[in-house]
């Protein structure tokens, strides 16, 4: 009888192990579904974020504002003056330094733009954002870009400048953006499309073309100032006679 009693509880502890082990591997089996269920999701989203970020980097599709040829191109003042001088202008709206240069020289410019003399081409970086913690530079060359689509250009370049915030990392607000293209002529339905273009940020793509370019051209300051190519000492750029003499000089070249 002990024997036989000893055989069925040695059973029962032999089916109570195996019921416990077969639990214990469905556990386990539960737990690596839901590791792997969890590292699919993981993937997906990662994944997602990847091909998000790829897209909003990927600026070879950008739309293009009027002037402009290429993706990472110039918007340019001037389009109808050909086969004279070039100067490639290289900025930043929030650069102190930038405007200090277009202080001094914005109305020569002016007069070389409106006389053919040189043709002007604007590169307008935003750099600045991730230095000054703000997106003034980058809203403020989309505003710009959408002004040349209005023939505005130009006045709206300098108005930027004109205004820039006297505190460095103010930046600008969209109410002052808006109202620039009031100050420079936009009118009628070019500045209802102008408004819209500001509002929904129509070439942030074009933006970071440009300062894709400006790194693929070695671009590491501003202002940077070139002549058919070739940078300009500050001393020339930042000097209306002498800025006007080195494009006189390149034309008779």
């Amino acid at each position: 009888m002990s024997s036989s009693k000893d055989t069925k509880n040695s059973r029962r502890e032999q089916l109570a192990k195996e019921r416990a082990a077969s639990a214990a591997a469905d556990q386990r089996r539960r737990r690596l579904l839901t590791v792997v269920g969890g590292v699919v999701v993981v993937a997906v989203v990662v994944g997602t974020g990847i091909a998000v970020q790829t897209s909003r980097n990927d600026t070879t599709q950008a739309a293009l504002p009027a002037t402009v040829t290429e993706v990472g191109g110039p918007i340019v003042r001037n389009p109808e003056a050909t086969g004279v001088p070039v100067l490639d202008y290289w900025e930043d709206f929030q650069c102190p330094a930038c405007k200090t240069m277009e202080d001094a020289t914005a109305s020569t410019v002016d007069e070389l733009a409106t006389a053919g003399t040189a043709q002007i081409r604007y590169n307008i970086l935003s750099f600045l954002d991730g230095s000054l913690g703000n997106d003034s530079s980058s809203r403020a060359a989309n505003a710009f870009a959408c002004s040349a689509d209005a023939g505005k250009q130009g006045p709206y370049h300098n108005t930027v400048f004109a205004n820039q915030p006297a505190i460095e990392g103010d930046g600008y607000t969209d109410e002052q953006l808006l109202q620039f293209g009031v100050d420079v002529g936009i009118s009628g339905d070019a500045f209802t499309a102008f408004q819209s273009c500001l509002a929904e940020g129509t070439y942030d793509d074009y933006v970071r073309s440009v300062a894709t370019a400006g790194a693929q051209a070695g671009i590491n300051s501003t202002p940077t100032v070139l002549l058919n190519g070739v940078t300009l000492d500050n001393a020339v750029s930042f000097d209306p006679t002498a800025l006007t003499k080195a494009v006189a000089d390149a034309s008779a070249g």
